[in-house]
């Protein structure tokens, strides 16, 4: 199978598409600290305890609050952006899809390059 065509294809991907599909990537592998998060009131409320780990977190990282996704960088400080691509290995990624074609599948990616 030929990866670029998968490449390609994730490359077509809405931006939440890529960062679910990369999340669920993740989540098989146990690479948690690599997940993607939407940058929403949700997600900051659930994930810190208390308003001074968020301003911690937040003062410390590379963060701005109207970006769509945050990450944790390695001292636990979120990073905010709005384009995944650079946090997503595209190669690991469409390896993975070879090996879960349900995933693929969900994600209307084809595996086979149609000739």
């Amino acid at each position: 199978m030929e990866q670029q065509h998968i490449i390609d294809q994730i490359n077509d991907l809405m931006n939440f598409e890529k960062v679910a599909l990369w999340n669920e990537y993740c989540d098989a592998n146990y690479y948690h600290n690599d997940r993607i998060h939407g940058n929403d009131d949700d997600f900051l409320q659930f994930t810190f305890g208390s308003m001074m780990d968020l301003a911690r977190a937040i003062t410390n990282g590379d963060y701005r609050y109207n970006d769509d996704f945050v990450i944790f960088n390695d001292h636990e400080e979120l990073r905010s952006f709005d384009n995944p691509d650079q946090y997503i290995d595209f190669e690991e990624l469409a390896e993975f899809l070879t090996q879960y074609e349900r995933i693929a599948y969900q994600y209307g990616i084809e595996l086979e390059k149609e000739e």
